[in-house]
């Protein structure tokens, strides 16, 4: 990850998490992201999850009651499934070689993602693996933007090279992550990103995710309380109950048939 532009006020707000840690060469936004990706999944290494809970998805005026399943890798793989009275609803992302794909169905016809939509939103329901992508791709770049009352504001977006000025600037704008940490716990508070029309990938559709109710579940501190808004609209409301560990995912989980 490439560090960006360091402003006084964070060096001061991460004074209390260098001292935890230890002095070294990493940067404030470096060891803010490391305290909170350790504050989440502590020392254990996480290479699945799974969450599974309740769901209300709301659409106007009606609400659906459900189930809710999350499924990841940290090689950067997921799938959400949500069993709702309607139908069941299930999205994938899925990284073989180096490239991605992804696929959604409403129960009855599976249809591939528009490759402009893979950039972000990949893990948004688990965050700590967010956190983990940032730090550890070389192509991110992240900033923080500053202190809103108790919250640190950190951006993120991803760098092209070799490509056109507008490919580029495209591609930034794609891979555009806004995140707030809790400026005490370090623990993600809320996640900004867009996604796209299937036909064009310049209109963006801001998507929020809040996270609350933090409990540690098998060893993990994880958000129990997840909402997700699209175009400021409550659209999933969900309770997380269940999580587990490195079960042994695999390829074949994250393909819909």
């Amino acid at each position: 990850m490439k560090i960006g532009r360091i402003l006084p006020i964070l060096v001061c707000a991460l004074t209390s998490a260098i001292g935890a840690i230890g002095q070294s060469a990493a940067s404030p936004v470096t060891t803010a992201l490391q305290t909170s990706i350790t504050g989440m999944l502590g020392t254990n290494n996480v290479q699945d999850v799974t969450l599974t809970g309740t769901v209300t998805a709301i659409a106007g005026s009606d609400d659906e009651n459900g189930t809710f399943t999350f499924r990841a890798t940290s090689t950067g793989s997921s799938r959400i499934d949500l069993g709702l009275s309607s139908a069941t609803r299930s999205e994938t992302r899925l990284l073989a070689n180096g490239m991605p794909s992804g696929q959604w169905s409403n129960g009855t016809a599976v249809t591939a993602l528009a490759q402009h939509n893979l950039f972000t939103g990949l893990f948004w329901p688990f965050p700590a693996y967010t956190l983990q992508t940032l730090l550890n791709d070389p192509t991110m770049t992240v900033t923080f933007v500053g202190q809103e009352g108790s919250l640190l504001h950190l951006a993120a977006s991803g760098q092209q090279a070799g490509v056109t000025p507008t490919a580029a600037s495209l591609h930034q704008a794609l891979t555009q992550i806004d995140f707030w940490l809790d400026s005490t716990t370090f623990l993600p508070a809320q996640m900004l990103f867009n996604v796209h029309p299937d036909s064009n990938a310049t209109l963006n559709i801001p998507v929020l995710v809040e996270f609350s109710n933090y409990q540690m579940i098998d060893g993990i501190t994880t958000a129990t309380h997840v909402q997700k808004y699209i175009n400021n609209t409550l659209t999933l409301d969900i309770q997380v109950q269940s999580l587990a560990t490195n079960s042994g995912l695999n390829a074949a989980t994250f393909t819909l048939q």
